[in-house]
Formats: structure tokens, sequence, C-alpha cells
């Protein structure tokens, strides 16, 4: 199934905590990686089955923890 630029929004706008094809929040990252474009991290839902990848971007940084 592919994501609609809405369901797309939808879970950006919700921080990612939930499975933005059928809304249930048991989801698990498979593992995450790297590669000269960016970083990435696969995710499951456990209640439907779908897949999609989560794209990270570095937007800045902090020297405070």
């Amino acid at each position: 199934m592919t994501i609609t630029p809405d369901q797309e929004k939808k879970y950006v706008e919700q921080k990612g905590l939930y499975c933005p094809f059928c809304e249930s929040m048991d989801i698990e990252s498979d593992h995450a990686f790297m590669d000269e474009t960016g970083a990435y991290m696969e995710i499951e839902c456990k209640n439907c089955g779908e897949k999609w990848t989560e794209v990270y971007e570095l937007i800045g940084i902090s020297n405070k923890l």
C-alpha cells in the first residue's frame, strides 16, 4: 500500500508514534541504517503488517543535554 501525502503529513506531525495505514500504536523498528544521502529506519506495524521507512534529516546541533 502507498502512503498518501495526507497520511505522511499526519504521521510526521504526530512524530511517527503510530501506523500511518491503520493508526495502531503497535509499531516496531527493525533497524536503522545510514548511507551518503541520509539516515533511515525501517518500521513495521504489528497490527496490519504494513512496513515503511522513516527518513531522517540533520537540521541542527546542540551541545546541551
